[in-house]
């Protein structure tokens, strides 16, 4: 079995945090994309790239010190990864989270969009480690506008144990279970996992 994404993992011991979103999505899907090594970009996520520049550009104005795609890493998550945006306001850091392709809300962020919720608050975490400074405040931008959160001590630990969970998984090599529900229509790899 291919497993370059496993290779680098047990070399540095940190995870990408996009893989920790995948896994919230569903751990199957994060589990083959580390193990197999087969990933690709969709028409939408290349699209959601070329349009993040242009959102980060709009939302740094209203910040101090913007960084657009900052690299960050937790030492404490074992995670890594580039934050769209991250910025000083009064009390901290900003950290912007840009899905310009779906329409998220309070209610989406703690339902069918809670990965996108969970990447947010981790790239936040690190944000924290790797600049030194609180994070004040968690933006998850949609296509109908932006959703802010505060990251709270019940949520960093909600992305505590979501990172535990996929740590364990990867040490231990546990292939998650397929499980056939309404996502697995729109996942990229429905041809892999064949559920």
């Amino acid at each position: 079995m291919y497993r370059s994404g496993y290779y680098r993992y047990a070399e540095s011991g940190y995870l990408p945090i996009t893989l920790l979103k995948e896994f919230v999505y569903c751990p199957r899907l994060a589990y083959l994309e580390l193990f197999t090594g087969y990933s690709y970009v969709t028409d939408s996520m290349e699209r959601g790239r070329e349009v993040t520049v242009d959102y980060a550009m709009g939302a740094a104005r209203g910040l101090r010190r913007p960084r657009v795609q900052q690299y960050v890493r937790s030492r404490s998550l074992r995670l890594y990864g580039v934050a769209d945006l991250v910025g000083e306001v009064e009390g901290g850091l900003a950290v912007y989270e840009f899905k310009p392709l779906s329409q998220v809300s309070r209610r989406s962020l703690w339902g069918r969009h809670r990965h996108f919720l969970v990447q947010a608050v981790a790239y936040a975490v690190a944000a924290e480690e790797t600049l030194r400074c609180p994070a004040a405040a968690v933006y998850i931008v949609g296509a109908g506008g932006a959703v802010m959160v505060r990251p709270t001590p019940s949520l960093r630990e909600v992305v505590r144990g979501y990172s535990r969970r996929l740590h364990e998984m990867v040490e231990r090599e546990l292939e998650p279970e397929p499980v056939r529900t309404q996502k697995c229509g729109y996942c990229r790899m429905r041809r892999v996992c064949r559920p």
